[in-house]
């Protein structure tokens, strides 16, 4: 049965719900729930298709259905519990496609990465998300261009949703104009469909960091 899902800014897929035996990266599933997209919208260029890196809980086919990521986690055939997500930025659809974002399954490259990695908890707030559903931590401080924003902790407004399926950063009003009043030359849209929306020159040289509550790094 062919279904339909709704996304925002107009944009839809059809799709059948399968289950099959799944391969992928060296990795071999024996019984894999999985979307199979008859028609859509939603994906731009060359893209195949979405592996999904959130919880059950997040799911939009349900929460009995597992990403992939999780059902290898579950069969035993991670030794090591880890996954690395590599973004980059590209300047075209080519350049995009030779030369794109990278994701490694059971370890971490340590060539594109600097620093220490650090093993937080997860924040979890029953009626806020529902959950287990995201890749949240609590934000404990936030740095721009060697000036501080100090944010409390405990609170759902100031919780990091790690999505990498999102292009936007996003927060509480205020916090998010404290945030771009510390970007020179940022200036907030007023138009009816950017409401919320701000914008800064290209040139701008910018130095952000997060520390999340618990971590030392930032």
């Amino acid at each position: 049965m062919t279904s339909l899902l709704h996304e925002n800014m107009g944009r839809a897929l059809q799709f059948d719900l399968l289950q099959r035996k799944l391969s992928w990266g060296g990795f071999t599933v024996q019984i894999q729930t999985f979307v199979d997209v008859v028609e859509t919208n939603l994906f731009l260029g060359s893209m195949s298709g979405i592996l999904g890196l959130a919880w059950p809980g997040v799911v939009s086919t349900g929460p009995a259905t597992k990403p992939f990521w999780l059902t290898v986690s579950d069969a035993g055939e991670m030794d090591t519990k880890e996954f690395g997500v590599y973004l980059a930025r590209s300047t075209s659809e080519a350049d995009e496609d030779a030369n794109g974002d990278v994701f490694i399954l059971r370890s971490v490259n340590e060539t594109i990465y600097t620093g220490n990695i650090e093993f937080l908890h997860l924040t979890t707030y029953p009626g806020f998300t529902g959950g287990k559903t995201l890749w949240q931590l609590d934000i404990a401080n936030l740095n721009v261009n060697g000036k501080s924003i100090n944010i409390p902790t405990g609170k759902p407004s100031f919780i990091a949703a790690i999505d990498t399926g999102t292009s936007f950063i996003g927060g509480a009003s205020s916090f998010i104009k404290e945030f771009y009043a510390l970007i020179p030359n940022s200036k907030h849209l007023s138009d009816l469909t950017l409401q919320g929306f701000y914008r800064f020159p290209c040139k701008s040289q910018l130095d952000v960091s997060i520390k999340f509550a618990g971590g030392t790094e930032a």
